[in-house]
């Protein structure tokens, strides 16, 4: 982690480099939702600010693009699992 982004965890997220490395630890090294090592990034809720785990950017742009909003994620995984006949 350089420096200045060390302390743009405790500005922007409230955690240090120390809550970043365990929320690492408990992920097992891997973003929390596809599971793979890549580096990972704070992801946090936008309207309460608090911070829920580690993802990669991927997963973290999906959920920016869909607003947050399960709904929306809901309504992906039903259009995917309808269109994506094998």
């Amino acid at each position: 982690f350089p420096s200045h982004d060390k302390h743009r965890l405790v500005e922007k997220y409230g955690i240090d480099i120390g809550d970043y490395n365990r929320i690492k630890d408990e992920q097992g090294d891997c973003c929390g939702i596809c599971r793979e090592k890549k580096t990972l990034v704070v992801d946090h809720n936008h309207d309460s600010g608090v911070v829920r785990g580690l993802l990669c950017s991927g997963c973290n742009a999906i959920l920016g693009m869909a607003k947050e909003s399960v709904d929306i994620i809901y309504k992906a995984v039903q259009y995917l699992e309808k269109h994506n006949v094998e």
